[in-house]
């Protein structure tokens, strides 16, 4: 609430002079003059003092003093780079000291499972790869001990398609390449739990080609720079931490994963129109004809039914 304020009202006395002449006369039987009559003076008018600026609205209360926000990847990547830019109008409007911490591991499955056992009292939230960690749950990968429907999920931040990029020097001169390819195709990303590997997995799946996967990557950038270096095939990240790359001319984009193309690689079509074979239109959002996506192996079920792509996301344990 708003404290209430009252006005003082200051009067200043009004100074009133009287000037009286006494004129006599000389050398003469005129009688004397009349006096003036007197004379009133203006009162000035009153002052007020100014009006005192209202008082900030009081922001809201959370309990605690310090918010840890999570960031799953090492320092520098697109999400660190959301958490930091956002920390500071969080703690504008919470009250609290926001701090962004980093907690890498198992392609964001290790900080997961820590917020999942934080208490709930807000001192801890995270910002989640949604298409990774909810992938890894139907999967029931290795390393998963959470449900994220025990989450109290806060925020939607960003919706970005995902780049398809190999290095500039690449073989590969478009997606039907990676296709028709008589080897496996190298992709790299952070850990199972990264939406680079459910991609690049669900990718050789739906188009039938052979996915080799290279891990254990600190963070996607370090993953990134294999690709630009020649030491693996092609990566698949989202356009907004692709995009320097592929401005600088390191990397070159085969694809997009979503459903329209992007207005930042106007030449680069979502990979749903951009297939010159019988696997055309295939990607995402289903299958042409009467034809389906190849049965999901074992290892890989509940990747590979046709997930819609998510952003990142800030949670909190509940």
């Amino acid at each position: 609430m708003r404290p209430g304020t009252s006005l003082r009202s200051a009067t200043a006395a009004a100074v009133t002079g009287l000037l009286l002449l006494a004129v006599t006369g000389c050398g003469g039987d005129d009688p004397p003059e009349a006096a003036p009559a007197e004379t009133e003076t203006e009162t000035e008018p009153e002052a007020s003092e100014p009006e005192p600026e209202p008082e900030p609205e009081a922001t809201p209360e959370l309990g605690v003093d310090v918010v840890e926000f999570v960031v799953p990847y090492e320092p520098g990547g697109g999400y660190d780079q959301y958490v930091r830019l956002m920390a500071p109008f969080l703690g504008e409007c919470t009250g609290a000291q926001v701090v962004p911490i980093n907690e890498p591991g198992a392609g964001s499955l290790l900080a997961t499972n820590q917020t999942a056992i934080a208490p709930a009292d807000g001192s801890r939230i995270q910002i989640f790869n949604t298409i990774g960690v909810i992938s890894a749950q139907l999967a029931e990968a290795d390393g998963v001990n959470f449900d994220l429907a025990e989450f109290t999920w806060l925020a939607r931040i960003a919706n970005e398609p995902s780049a398809i990029s190999v290095g500039a020097d690449s073989e590969f001169d478009d997606l039907q390449d990676l296709i028709d390819a008589d080897r496996p195709i190298r992709f790299v990303a952070t850990g199972p739990g990264s939406n680079e590997y459910i991609f690049a997995v669900v990718l050789g799946e739906v188009f039938g080609f052979e996915v080799e996967m290279i891990t254990g990557f600190a963070g996607s950038g370090e993953a990134q720079a294999s690709v630009i270096q020649g030491h693996a095939d092609a990566h698949v990240l989202s356009l907004g931490s692709s995009l320097g790359p592929i401005e600088a001319g390191d990397l070159r984009p085969l694809g997009l994963i979503g459903s329209e193309p992007a207005e930042a690689l106007p030449d680069t079509r979502p990979c749903t129109t951009t297939i010159r074979s019988r696997a055309r239109k295939r990607c995402w959002t289903g299958s042409s004809g009467s034809s389906r996506p190849p049965a999901p192996s074992p290892a890989h079920r509940g990747w590979t039914r046709r997930p819609r792509p998510r952003c990142a996301t800030v949670s909190s344990a509940s």
